[in-house]
């Protein structure tokens, strides 16, 4: 995933919360293959998951949650993203 040219590597970046915080997501526009490494995550709460997020026509788009048991995870599709992004929700992420 990470050495096909047709994928776009997106950096992001942590908050004022966790400025430390880091994920990369490889994303296919044409195909709307998603990708996210988050070996640069702490690790979430017994309690928590994290959950990748994309912004399709101004609106947030979950792509679903973040298994704990890798730090490479193959998402939903998109095609049309805008942006990015990775929230820390409850067991089972929102819809």
């Amino acid at each position: 995933m990470a050495l096909n040219p047709e994928n776009k590597k997106i950096a992001l970046l942590g908050t004022k919360a966790s400025p430390n915080s880091k994920a990369v997501i490889y994303w296919n526009k044409e195909s709307g293959d998603t990708y996210v490494n988050t070996a640069a995550l702490p690790a979430a709460p017994d309690n928590q998951q994290y959950q990748l997020w994309a912004m399709v026509d101004n609106k947030p788009v979950s792509l679903g949650v973040i298994s704990k048991d890798s730090t490479f995870n193959s998402m939903q599709q998109v095609k049309n993203a805008t942006a990015f992004a990775i929230t820390l929700e409850h067991i089972g992420g929102k819809p």
